[in-house]
């Protein structure tokens, strides 16, 4: 409720500012006057107080504590990050470090072999240094040839181009 600082006279009698006999508000004002601050008392009173940290419902003391931090360390104090005794280490006790490359042999549960297989045949995968040879890989035939291999698409070609170099040269 709010403090006036200005007292209102009582029930029925005049405020009279300066000269009694020219300056008097009249009852009917004062009874507003009160009307209104009822009114701003009613509203004052309907205002929910701020919440604070300490006040809100459903926070729990851990949540409480995060919103209190001052700075991160205090939050990942108040959670309990990087408080762990954890050591570093190669038992089944400790952690391994965070730039532990096992070897191949401390892998388990890996499969025996790995494809693909590197070798010649249509199920296997040929190595990085492996040639074709042009006879060997297929390719369609360039019409009016049938070749269906590089190499023989080549040389049906050459074919083709000595009869054209020769239709076209003076005898």
């Amino acid at each position: 409720m709010a403090t006036w600082e200005t007292p209102l006279p009582k029930n029925g009698e005049p405020i009279v500012v300066g000269d009694p006999d020219h300056d008097v508000i009249h009852t009917q004002t004062v009874d507003c006057i009160e009307e209104l601050r009822d009114m701003v008392d009613a509203v004052e009173a309907s205002v929910p107080t701020v919440p604070t940290v300490d006040t809100l419902s459903g926070a729990t003391t851990v949540g409480k504590a995060v919103m209190k931090a001052s700075d991160a360390t205090a939050a990942r104090s108040a959670i309990g990050a990087g408080t762990s005794n954890l050591a570093i280490g190669t038992t089944s006790t400790t952690a391994k470090a965070g730039d532990y490359v096992p070897a191949y042999s401390e892998v388990t549960g890996k499969p025996s072999t790995f494809a693909p297989t590197i070798g010649t045949t249509s199920t296997t995968a040929a190595a990085g240094n492996h040639t074709h040879t042009a006879s060997t890989v297929s390719a369609t035939a360039v019409g009016p040839g049938t070749a269906t291999n590089v190499q023989a698409i080549l040389v049906e070609l050459e074919a083709r181009i000595a009869a054209l170099e020769a239709a076209i040269e003076p005898a």
